[in-house]
């Protein structure tokens, strides 16, 4: 039995399932491990206490796994990921009915370890860093209905700049996502690669670039052409976004500097398959 002290729940929202589940697993995990402690959702896990003695369970679908590594405190844990949401692509167990059968697995220690690298991305705005935050799949730089044009550094190397749409760093993880829809390469989410890919670009198309993992990627906003057809809820302009999993966006100017390397964390999934990606690769895309 896996010798976990603290157990979280995340939901992205309460629904009559996610409450049944919550309230189902919470029973029993205390059934198994007495002396287990489960966090409110305004806790964090301890820092100090290694990751492997952390269990935080999401309930909902990709979209919710996405949402709960907005905080770095979750990643100090092991990863247990529910689907009880839609595709359920990046969880731990995609079938309601299997919730019990692979909750006993946990307590048997019956499973492995994924580690699926997280990207950084910091807003450098006159010098300053504006805002910061993490991704598990992917940050995107777009113009939302026109151009954006982009200069784009490698370790402080320019390469091709980009005039279209805009450009998508992903994550192995990422790979299957916004990445896929734009005829990106697959990567098995156990590498630890970053994945540049450009959107529209009015040029020669240009193929999707894998880089290393300690490469570093800067995107400078040079310009990029005014609309006024989207609006803020304060009432500003809004033409190009950053956006970090869809999740957190931020509006851009112009002169913007977009600095996204790895983070140096990673988020640890708990998967029951032995071939977990391929299979799940067959079963959505038909690969």
């Amino acid at each position: 039995m896996p010798d976990f002290e603290f157990v979280k729940f995340f939901c992205a929202r309460e629904t009559e399932k996610t409450i049944f589940w919550r309230e189902s697993l919470e029973k029993k995990i205390k059934q198994k491990i007495p002396a287990i402690k489960i966090l409110e959702d305004s806790e964090n896990f301890d820092d100090r206490i290694d990751f492997s003695k952390n269990l935080l369970v999401t309930l909902g679908g990709d979209g919710t796994i996405l949402k709960s590594i907005r905080s770095s405190k979750n990643l100090n844990s092991l990863i247990l990921a529910l689907n009880t949401g839609l595709a359920g692509f990046l969880s731990s167990v995609r079938n309601e009915e299997d919730f019990d059968e692979k909750l006993n697995e946990l307590f048997e220690r019956n499973f492995s370890i994924l580690k699926r690298s997280i990207l950084r991305g910091d807003l450098i705005r006159e010098g300053k860093i504006e805002f910061s935050s993490y991704s598990l799949n992917e940050i995107l730089i777009q113009n939302l209905i026109s151009m954006v044009n982009l200069r784009i550094f490698i370790d402080s190397m320019e390469i091709s700049p980009v005039y279209g749409s805009g450009v998508l760093v992903s994550t192995p993880t990422g790979s299957t996502a916004q990445n896929l829809s734009l005829h990106g390469p697959i990567l098995e989410p156990s590498l630890d690669n970053i994945v540049l890919t450009r959107l529209m670009d009015h040029k020669i198309p240009i193929p999707s670039i894998v880089f290393s993992h300690k490469r570093k990627i800067e995107i400078f906003v040079e310009d990029f052409r005014e609309k006024d057809f989207i609006l803020d809820k304060k009432g500003s302009k809004i033409d190009v976004i950053l956006s970090f999993d869809s999740c957190e966006i931020v509006p851009l100017q112009r002169k913007d500097l977009i600095s996204i390397s790895s983070a140096g964390m990673f988020a640890n999934f708990i998967v029951f398959e032995k071939e977990y990606f391929f299979e799940r690769l067959n079963k959505k895309f038909k690969i």
